[in-house]
């Protein structure tokens, strides 16, 4: 195993230097002086040009991305514009919200998305199947700020029993957390389904049920085990999707998470932010992707690495 991840590590090496380059050249291609921003509307150009040199963007672009690499390269993100703090510091207070949001999310959409999953496997072809398939369509096409304003609107305005927005206890996470959980539920619910109903048709299970074995002892032990082997993938991907996705509902609910921070950035045109925010985006599907290797080996034991 220990050779197995120093090899997807090394692997990982050009695609972060690949990352990096397209996020440093995005971020530059922002339509906006961040100087200028910064300056104020009514600076000199002696104030904007104090501004430029202070921030570094008065050298060149080559010299800029040596300096942005080599800083990442030692674990510096550098010192937010706006904020005027280490962009380390600034990332950590909000990634707090977003990874709690997003894990109650992922769990709400795994129990679902399992339980209707398999409840229609079993009851295939009948109006339960099709009402379950109606479920999941609706809840992977709907859109969720079209959702959150709906959820807003019903239990916050409405019956009053949850917070509109802004809020980060418990109750304020309900909302948000259920426009979240609601595509990734019918992803999960369909590829349940059918992984659930490919299983049930192997060997296997036939012979299982030809030594006597209770239905339930085959389905739970016997076909479960092998049937989320494809789900565990989607499931990561997912909880990716999540934690990349969660800008438009954080921005919907006001929820000071990471993604509610990327808009913030782009709009005070804080280039360090939104480099260290883009780059935390786009590592993250990197590490999901080597956990779920990871996990195939604990769910089924024949799933070995050289």
């Amino acid at each position: 195993m220990i050779p197995f991840l120093g090899n997807r590590a090394l692997q990982m090496v050009p695609t972060v230097l690949g990352v990096m380059i397209l996020v440093f050249f995005f971020v530059r291609a922002l339509p906006g002086d961040p100087a200028r921003l910064y300056a104020g509307q009514e600076a000199t150009l002696d104030e904007i040009v104090e501004v430029r040199e202070r921030f570094g963007l008065d050298d060149s672009l080559p010299e800029q991305f040596a300096r942005y690499v080599a800083q990442t390269a030692r674990g510096d993100l550098g010192v937010s514009f706006r904020a005027n703090r280490p962009v380390g510091n600034v990332l950590l207070r909000h990634a707090v919200p977003t990874l709690t949001l997003a894990g109650l999310a992922i769990v709400m959409a795994i129990a679902a998305g399992l339980a209707l999953g398999i409840a229609a496997a079993l009851q295939r072809g009948t109006l339960s199947d099709l009402a379950i398939t109606v479920i999941s369509i609706l809840g992977i096409s709907t859109p969720s700020f079209f959702l959150g304003i709906v959820l807003i609107w019903v239990f916050a305005v409405q019956l009053g029993v949850l917070p509109v927005a802004g809020a980060t206890s418990a109750r304020g996470m309900v909302l948000p957390a259920l426009t979240l959980a609601a595509a990734s539920t019918g992803t999960i619910a369909r590829f349940a389904r059918s992984s659930f109903l490919e299983v049930l048709g192997e060997d296997f299970v036939r012979t299982a049920k030809a030594k006597g074995l209770a239905a339930t002892t085959v389905r739970y032990k016997h076909v479960l085990r092998n049937a989320l082997i494809p789900v565990v993938t989607i499931v990561g991907l997912q909880f990716g999707f999540l934690l990349s996705g969660a800008i438009i509902v954080e921005t919907v609910f006001s929820f000071p998470g990471l993604g509610w921070l990327l808009i913030e950035s782009i709009t005070a045109r804080d280039y360090p932010v939104i480099q260290a925010l883009l780059l935390v985006f786009s590592l993250q599907f990197l590490v999901i992707n080597l956990l779920v290797d990871v996990t195939y080996a604990a769910i089924d034991p024949r799933v070995a690495h050289e």
